[in-house]
């Protein structure tokens, strides 16, 4: 008996944990339309992939732009010998070579006839980055515009979900009072059966328009480059109750 009930209680603890873990991971996080907005013009892949296209551009230009200027080329040594080389002739000894020997060139190419290529080369640069730089606002604006129409779809589907569940409050309030009215013979079991039915559906519309706010939610963290998982509480407009 002390067994299961100390078994029962480490039971109880570990789902308590874990219950409160999971309420971690799902906390909601609280965010108005324009900080979906901006949080998807930092992490949504599109946004990220049409930067880093620009930022490659960018480096070809600079590599073409490069080839404008000399190029320079240094070259030295350093040579260590065991003695210095001598020649004698008559009574004078001539030094052929030092004990330490060193040599040191630099060069400075310019390139002329080939100024003409590279500046074409470098103006084709040119324009990948502006098209590239097209490409990147294009892209922030289809992605704003698509957290928008998600962050306005979402906050719909909140709203419907919870006109779905005061329905269904209304509904148990007619059966109620339709159960109370047949127990006192004042209507007829169709009415009762109707009542239930109706609940039955307002219940089943409620379970379907949640499903549409977690749809939503998970689509509106995609498109703003978090994990499908993530909890998004939408901030009603200012115009709204």
């Amino acid at each position: 008996m002390r067994r299961s009930i100390v078994l029962g209680a480490v039971t109880g603890l570990l789902f308590a944990s874990a219950t409160a873990s999971a309420d971690e991971l799902v906390a909601p996080r609280k965010m108005s339309l324009a900080e979906a907005v901006a949080e998807a013009m930092r992490n949504n892949p599109d946004v990220k992939t049409a930067g880093e296209e620009r930022d490659v551009a960018t480096a070809r230009r600079w590599e073409a732009g490069g080839n404008f200027g000399p190029r320079i080329h240094v070259d030295g040594s350093v040579q260590e010998w065991d003695s210095a080389f001598s020649i004698a002739f008559g009574p004078q000894q001539f030094t052929v070579r030092d004990q330490f020997t060193w040599s040191f060139t630099a060069t400075a190419i310019q390139p002329i006839t080939g100024l003409l290529a590279v500046y074409e080369q470098y103006h084709i640069g040119n324009l990948g980055v502006d098209l590239a730089d097209i490409r990147k606002k294009a892209t922030q604006r289809d992605v704003g515009f698509r957290v928008i129409e998600g962050y306005f779809r979402l906050l719909q589907a909140e709203r419907l979900a919870e006109v779905a569940l005061t329905s269904v409050d209304q509904l148990q309030a007619q059966l109620k009072l339709a159960n109370s009215f047949h127990d006192a013979g004042t209507v007829s079991k169709d009415d009762v059966l109707r009542a239930e039915l109706a609940l039955a559906s307002a219940k089943q519309r409620v379970i379907q328009t949640r499903a549409q706010v977690s749809l939503g939610r998970s689509r509106l963290a995609t498109l703003m480059g978090l994990s499908p998982a993530t909890e998004i509480d939408a901030v009603p407009l200012a115009s709204e109750p």
